[in-house]
Order: structure tokens, then sequence, then C-alpha cells
């Protein structure tokens, strides 16, 4: 079984490898193949991704409630959302709102996008 793949890209892989595969279906999210005897190897993009990306639309909640991500808002961004903190609002709406987006222009924008988007 091959978890979170799609049956057509395992199909066209086993096709162009001619590795012996004989059955490949759809089962829910996951790929089952049979194969005859041997060793058989598939590398595949997953259809679910396994890394989470954070970003200016990650909900600022989730932005403070992960170490990472909030030592780049403690330290590019006010981190106390005051009395907006417990709205599920994103880092993006809290950027442009009247309380919380004092000083903020498209630069720190970017900014605070781009560091966000490389936290593993």
């Amino acid at each position: 079984m091959l978890p979170d793949a799609d049956a057509d890209v395992i199909r066209r892989e086993a096709d162009r490898r001619e590795n012996g595969c004989q059955d490949i279906c759809q089962n829910g999210k996951d790929v089952v193949l049979h194969a005859t005897a041997g060793s058989c190897e598939f590398c595949y993009e997953p259809t679910t991704p396994y890394r989470k990306t954070y970003s200016l639309d990650t909900p600022f909640e989730e932005l403070k409630a992960n170490p990472k991500t909030r030592e780049i808002l403690e330290r590019e961004y006010m981190l106390d959302g005051g009395t907006f903190e417990k709205e599920l609002c994103t880092l993006e709406e809290m950027t442009w709102g009247p309380f919380t987006g004092y000083g903020v222009d498209r630069e720190l924008r970017e900014k605070l996008d781009r560091l966000l988007r490389e936290v593993e």
C-alpha cells in the first residue's frame, strides 16, 4: 500500500519503469498495488502535504503556539494581539487591523511572510 497516493500517477510510473505491477487501484487516499515477486521501488509526491507551511494567512493563535513562529513574531512584529488575540484572525488580517496593524508596511508584511514560510 502507498499512503496518500494517486493511482493514475503510480500507474504511469509503473508503466514507465515496466516493473511488474499487475494491479493498481485507488483505495480512499491510498493506492493498493500487487506486484510480481522481487523488489519494487516507487518515488511519488504524496497527495497530502506532510510539511506544515506557515505564512501571513496562518491564524495568529497558531503562529503564537509554535515556538519558531512565535520567535519571529516577537522579533519582527508586536506579538501581543491585545483584544483581537482570541479572534481567529490570520496574521495578514492582524497587520491590516486599525489597532494591531500600526506601522506594518508592505515590506514588513513581505518579510514576515518570507520568514514564516522558511520555518520547518
